[in-house]
């Protein structure tokens, strides 16, 4: 920790690029209308028979046709007799669509494309075909394909692909196949709807308003704790701290500034402004008329990676949706007038639903339809509804217990009134697999009947399988019962009780009464049955009786049941009691109630959870066809606090999406391939020009193993292409499949086996994308379709001898031959590095007491430095925020504090205020913040005290809690382990090898030539006990007129 200057740091660079093309539009003519136009040379015995051609074109993703893998034919082939001829100079656009599967990768990637007048002689090469893998159950189209003879038939013959057949060529599986034309001669710039657009775009909050916050300053960015402990009227409304600023400049201490970002800040934003955020950039290269894959791909050390919650993808420039972004394959998203495209675990697809409901009418034909045998329907109510002179019966009888999901998505219902003799409430009768969520009840409703009033009024317990479920329900209304059982939320498990019902995250308020002889009133359950799987969950009751109440079971009763963080103002076994509703008020970890003026608190209402989430944490960019491709960038705004409900991020009263507290944003930005491919290859002065230009010297310490992270991820040759394009012998472009490392003396002197590419370990996980944890840490990685890029060339200690070496990326064809630049017998060369070993003297981690007692060191230290050149341009301290601790400023009340990091407060903990966690801390469950960058608030850590709960944990798990100091594994707070565990400090973490990024910038307009850097750091253990500590800075200077060097 202590002082750390460092310079520019590069922020990562994924490049991940794939085409896809969506189906064929109306305006093209399907060419194969029936599964006897489809023949092969080679069918697979079992998955390629002759009756399974008709999988190609049924539709379906799920089904497939596979071609010879065991090796009983050569070359396997699908031929096609297309139902008309095409003429030469005609463009034809060939969809293949892949199969379903996440294990078996049987995709093709390359296919020679011939074709035949008659399917009988004369066979003649039309091109070759790039098939660019998009994922399991995803479709790719070619662009435009000009015929250059007559023909009817074609003939795809798979020359290169993931599975090889048994040393005859390279099999393949297809799920879909289809050639369209419109015989034009000239290729469309928008093929049908290139982007899937009509089939992947959610309509729930399209008219929903976006709005800009300021991050946790804004109160919809808090929860209760937050709002309780941390302060905030320290900040202006610009988001500018102005308290006690001469106390926090005399120990150098600078608070955060939740400033908007806009044009001043980024030349790249042309209107609007934006939420600070961590930043990790992405250089991605496309063709015209192609798209580019855009992964936010990430591997900090964190305990799950990201759980994306919440993502929204749009134009950095004008802050609003780019009409050339879709999502990939099956994802799903949600759109708000055009501000983006928004995903995440807590979005909706609301094409699960049968019914959205706006209207009073729309809800009686609801009940109409699930009565009269649509039991099953799944709904979900888009705007509150008032039964105010309605008359309405219950969803639910007798002989259609209701068991679809009805989602009310934080809507209120008022002057719901429904009087009857039995099983009477908003849901009358309901069964295994029924989900009711998400709604208000306000005081207003009232339910009457003989036995079992509640909204959720009966179940027939004897016979009801599967879980029903309860969730998210505020309910003020009047329950009464004349003869029994009447309740706030739930009525009665009937009979032997053994269905499974589980009430989560409920509120009853309202007024409940049971005149019967027997005491069959209850605040949330009258009688929850007798299967131990039931449970009652962060619920509270402050229901008013009339009669009735059961005074052993005020809350709920029940033989068998569980309940767990359950209030009530009245006294019963296991559930606490208080006047003042304190539901996860002290708990980070599970966060579901907000405070609410008039209803004292409500739940966080959610989406659903059975399956219906979106994703969309990848997404694709589609160029249009021409000349060139306009350079832009995309961003991915990424939040793991976005939570729906009144006051918070989607609120539905206002019909208003605020933007959550940002954890990251990936910008991508998009470049033209074709140029970058001209000029790395375009000639051999194009690549000589830049390799000079993207050269780079690297110094290291002799006899120690050094890694060098490459700007460019490179590809595994077995499955993968590089993102790169080279300018191939007839002047098409395509990706680098594969590479070779090649070391030189500075004579240019062959030097074999010095560096090589970093292989991985067997068994290693691989960081996809989206909350995946990893135990192992390695420098390949992997997208759709298990594709590996390396991102690192490393040197053993034992080959790292003393001297300057040249380190040559060459590239190679997937069957390992050289690629020239084109019209030379020059290798292409992709990357070059001068590395330097320093003997240890000269380049060496050093611990501080080697620092401060050797004087041969004397001029390393931070106070000679300091003397001979003044204080540092750019500084971190790490630890500078303990400076906080002992009150020296009151700008310590503005700190939140907490005993473990990582754990869930308790009010002693936050009593006690053992230690400091510097804020921002974009989400509750997280032991690790990202930061702003450009806004002095990094991506600080406070450590885990034990190894224990460091992510990367395998090998210290086995290490017990005594023995653990200097022990375990993870990464090493210096200063809590010099203390004994007294005190904490604060941690930098960046894995440089996939997640760069800036961690401080000097501005040096007035540097002169020749003048010297010094850059010193102190760092911590790493993660992995084969890793080698290593700082790796790279140097770059931004010109005046915005370029890199």
């Amino acid at each position: 920790m202590k002082d750390n200057m460092t310079l520019h740091i590069t922020r990562g660079i994924v490049l991940i690029a794939v085409m896809l093309l969506g189906a064929q539009g109306l305006w093209a003519k399907d060419l194969i209308t029936s599964a006897d136009q489809l023949s092969s040379n080679a069918p697979d015995s079992d998955e390629g028979k002759p009756e399974q051609l008709r999988y190609l074109i049924d539709g379906n993703v799920n089904t497939f046709w596979h071609a010879d893998w065991r090796g009983n034919y050569n070359e396997p082939n699908l031929q096609i007799r297309l139902s008309e001829p095409v003429k030469a100079g005609e463009y034809v656009y060939l969809t293949i669509g892949f199969r379903n599967h996440n294990t078996f990768l049987d995709y093709p990637s390359l296919f020679e494309v011939w074709v035949s007048p008659n399917g009988k002689d004369a066979w003649s090469k039309n091109c070759d075909w790039n098939v660019k893998y998009t994922g399991p159950g995803t479709k790719t189209t070619t662009p435009g394909m000009k015929m250059r003879y007559d023909c009817q038939h074609i003939r795809l013959v798979c020359k290169d692909s993931f599975i090889p057949n048994n040393g005859k060529g390279w099999s393949f599986a297809l799920s879909e196949l289809q050639i369209s034309t419109d015989h034009s001669t000239t290729p469309r710039e928008s093929v049908g709807d290139p982007l899937n657009a009509t089939a992947t775009y959610g309509e729930v909050i399209s008219d929903y308003t976006f709005t800009h916050t300021r991050s946790v300053l804004d109160e919809r960015n808090r929860n209760a704790v937050m709002k309780q402990y941390w302060k905030t009227d320290g900040f202006d409304g610009n988001g500018k701290w102005t308290r006690d600023t001469a106390a926090l400049e005399r120990i150098g201490v600078e608070m955060p500034d939740y400033g908007y970002f806009d044009s001043k800040h980024d030349s790249r934003i042309s209107s609007g402004e934006r939420q600070p955020a961590h930043v990790v950039e992405h250089d991605v290269y496309v063709l015209p008329g192609s798209s580019v894959f855009l992964e936010p791909y990430s591997d900090m050390a964190t305990s799950t990676c990201y759980h994306e919650k919440y993502i929204r993808w749009y134009d950095y420039a004008t802050d609003r949706r780019s009409p050339n972004l879709a999502t990939t394959g099956e994802d799903w998203v949600v759109q708000t007038n055009g501000s983006g495209l928004y995903g995440g675990t807590a979005m909706v697809k609301e094409s699960k639903y049968d019914l959205i409901i706006n209207s009073v009418a729309k809800y009686k034909e609801f009940v109409r339809r699930a009565n009269a045998g649509e039991d099953a329907l799944n709904v979900l109510l888009s705007g509150d509804l008032d039964f105010r002179g309605q008359t309405v019966e219950p969803v639910g009888t007798a002989a259609h217990s209701y068991r679809g999901r009805f989602n009310g998505d934080g809507h209120t219902i008022s002057n719901l009134v429904i009087e009857g003799d039995r099983e009477i409430g908003m849901f009358g009768r309901v069964a295994g697999g029924a989900v009711i969520k998400n709604l208000i009840f306000d005081r207003t409703c009232s339910f009457r009947a003989n036995s079992y009033a509640a909204p959720v009024a009966y179940v027939e317990g004897n016979s009801t399988k599967g879980k029903i479920l309860i969730e998210n329900i505020w309910s003020a209304c009047t329950s009464y019962a004349k003869v029994t059982d009447a309740a706030g939320v739930f009525g009665c498990n009937f009979g032997a009780g053994q269905a499974q019902i589980e009430i989560v995250n409920c509120m009853a308020c309202g007024s409940v009464t049971s005149e019967g002889a027997g005491t069959t009133a209850s605040g949330i359950a009258v009688y929850m049955g007798n299967n131990a799987q039931s449970l009652i969950k962060n619920c509270y009751s402050k229901v008013s009786f009339g009669r009735g109440m059961d005074t052993g079971y005020p809350f709920a009763r029940g033989v068998s049941f569980r309940m767990v963080n359950c209030y009530s103002d009245k006294s019963q076994n296991g559930v606490a009691q208080t006047s003042k509703f304190y539901v996860n008020l002290n708990r980070l970890d599970n966060r579901f109630w907000n405070e609410d003026k008039d209803k004292e608190f409500v739940p966080n209402f959610s989406y659903d959870s059975e399956g219906d989430r979106t994703q969309a944490t990848r997404a694709l960019y589609y160029a249009p066809a021409g000349e060139s491709v306009a350079e832009t960038t995309i961003a991915a705004d990424i939040s793991q606090s976005y939570v729906t409900g009144p006051d918070r991020n989607l609120d539905r009263k206002s019909r208003t999406l605020y933007e959550p507290a940002l954890m990251v944003r990936h910008l991508f930005n998009v470049k033209d391939g074709a140029k970058q491919a001209e000029e790395l290859s375009g000639s051999k002065d194009n690549n000589e020009k830049y390799i000079r230009e993207h050269r780079r010297k690297v110094t290291a310490r002799a006899g120690a193993d050094f890694q060098i992270r490459l700007e460019n991820p490179l590809p595994d040759a077995s499955s993968t292409y590089s993102s790169l394009y080279y300018k191939d012998t007839d002047g098409s472009y395509k990706r680098i499949p594969n590479w070779e490392v090649k070391t030189y003396t500075t004579d240019g002197k062959e030097v074999p086996g010095i560096f090589s590419r970093h292989a991985n370990a067997s068994g290693a996980h691989y960081r996809a994308t989206g909350g995946k944890a990893t135990q192992d840490h390695y420098f390949r990685y992997n997208y759709a379709g298990n594709g590996n890029y390396y991102r690192m060339v490393k040197c053993n200690a034992a080959d790292a001898k003393a001297g300057t070496y040249v380190v040559k990326l060459l590239a190679l064809h997937k069957d390992n031959k050289p690629i020239y630049v084109r019209g030379t017998s020059e290798r292409l060369s992709i990357m070059e590095y001068e590395v330097t070993f320093e003997p240890q003297e000269n380049a060496s981690f050093l611990n501080e007491a080697t620092l401060d007692g050797n004087d041969k060191y004397r001029k390393h230290r931070t106070e000679y430095l300091t003397a001979k050149y003044g204080e540092p341009q750019a500084k971190v301290d790490y630890d500078e925020y303990l400076l906080l601790e002992g009150g020296q400023t009151e700008s310590n009340d503005y700190i939140v504090n907490t005993k473990q990091f990582g754990s869930s407060f308790s009010d002693v903990e936050l009593e006690q205020k053992a230690k400091i966690f510097k804020w921002p801390r974009p989400w509750e469950d997280s032991n690790y913040g990202y930061g702003y960058e450009n806004r002095h608030d990094y991506a600080m850590y406070v450590v885990a005290n034990h190894s224990w709960a460091v992510p990367y944990q395998a090998a210290a798990a086995t290490v017990t809690s005594e023995e653990n100091f200097g022990k375990g594994t993870g990464l090493r707070d210096r200063l809590f382990y010099d203390t004994q565990g007294e005190r904490s400090g604060y941690f930098y973490y960046v894995n440089a090898a996939s997640d760069p990024g800036v961690c401080a910038t000097a501005h040096i307009d007035q540097i002169c030539a020749g003048s010297t850097i010094h850059v010193s750091a102190w760092v911590s253990e790493f993660s992995q006990a084969t890793e080698k500590a290593n700082v790796i800075l790279n140097f770059k200077a931004r010109l005046k007129d915005g370029r890199d060097v």
